[in-house]
């Protein structure tokens, strides 16, 4: 994030008021930003899309067994992530106008701490092509052969080991 950006992105438990705002914020990130992706192909987008509705962020952001991160930038959500309690990520996404301005580090951050607080030590999820040098950089590691996803997409397991940053005194 430069520190010049006179509107900081900053993070926090999501909401269920936060419902539609997420389903706007991934929809547009899936659309504009993961294009590598979905090549524009109109049968991937539609299975892609197909349940990212406020209705279905209203169970992400509700359900006991997972935990949700909003980014907020001038009180507007741009970014969703969730976890679900046995250490998989679900979705981590920003809205296109918040990429590059540090939404994903954060959320994925508070993500991170979550996954320690619960007290799961190894922490996975499924990459798109987009993201994945993202996590890379992130220390995550290859976690097995890339898999199918939505229509064309394919998704790339990764997986980040937290018991270093669990254990007391290291």
């Amino acid at each position: 994030m430069p520190l010049s950006d006179p509107n900081p992105v900053s993070v926090r438990r999501g909401v269920i008021a936060d419902a539609e705002a997420a389903c706007d914020a991934v929809r547009r990130s899936i659309l504009e930003l993961c294009a590598l992706d979905h090549e524009n192909d109109p049968t991937t987008l539609q299975q892609w899309l197909a349940n990212k509705t406020p209705g279905w962020f209203e169970h992400l952001l509700t359900a006991q067994d997972r935990s949700c991160v909003v980014a907020v930038r001038v009180d507007r959500v741009c970014g969703l992530g969730q976890l679900n309690h046995s250490g998989d990520v679900g979705l981590l996404y920003v809205a296109p106008e918040a990429r590059f301005l540090g939404a994903s580090s954060l959320m994925l951050d508070w993500l991170e701490s979550e996954t320690i607080h619960l007290g799961i030590e190894i922490l996975r999820l499924n990459s798109t092509r987009t993201a994945k040098s993202f996590y890379l950089g992130r220390g995550y590691v290859e976690a097995g052969e890339p898999i199918p996803g939505f229509g064309i997409t394919i998704q790339f397991p990764l997986m980040k080991s937290l018991r270093s940053a669990s254990t007391p005194g290291s």
